[in-house]
């Protein structure tokens, strides 16, 4: 009878990834607002700002503005009627100019992680890890069994080799 009560005991007492589930689904559909807590505290999210600048060459552009009428008294070139008005002066060409436009485009922004994803994420990531280490592990031991008795095996038809000629 003690015995059946102990074994009743570790066998009740064992907490599994499904019962830790069914409990945390029963909280959540009771207290939401306690599970929600409690995950904000244990999860926080991950808060990030970035920002970067682009920038785009503008076009060359080549512009042509017309003569300039320069009005002088020294030196009269032409006479030349404006608005009924008589004007002294040059005319000078103006040379053509370049112009470009370049562009600067900042762009910001927020990232927020959702870090209780993360930490399933690093679990998931260490419990591959861990199966890849046991099946490297067993795969060595493998390895040198294969390789001692293909050795034996080898030494076993030399020596009958060996003793068959001989």
């Amino acid at each position: 009878m003690k015995n059946i009560t102990i074994l009743l005991l570790l066998l009740s007492s064992c907490y599994t990834p499904k019962l830790a589930s069914k409990r945390v689904l029963k909280a959540q559909t009771k207290y939401p607002a306690i599970v929600a807590n409690l995950c904000a505290q244990l999860y926080p999210t991950k808060d990030s700002f970035f920002s970067h600048t682009i920038y785009k060459p503008g076009k060359l552009e080549t512009l042509y503005t017309p003569p300039i009428h320069i009005n002088c008294d020294s030196f009269v070139k032409e006479k030349k009627t404006y608005n009924n008005i008589n004007t002294k002066g040059i005319v000078v060409p103006c040379p053509p100019h370049t112009n470009t436009t370049d562009t600067f485009i900042d762009h910001e922004y927020h990232q927020y992680e959702n870090t209780a994803k993360i930490e399933a994420k690093e679990a998931h990531i260490q419990e591959l890890s861990n199966a890849i280490a046991i099946a490297t592990h067993t795969a060595k031991k493998r390895l040198k069994t294969i390789i001692i008795l293909s050795a034996l095996i080898t030494l076993c038809l030399i020596f009958f080799v060996v003793k068959f000629f001989i």
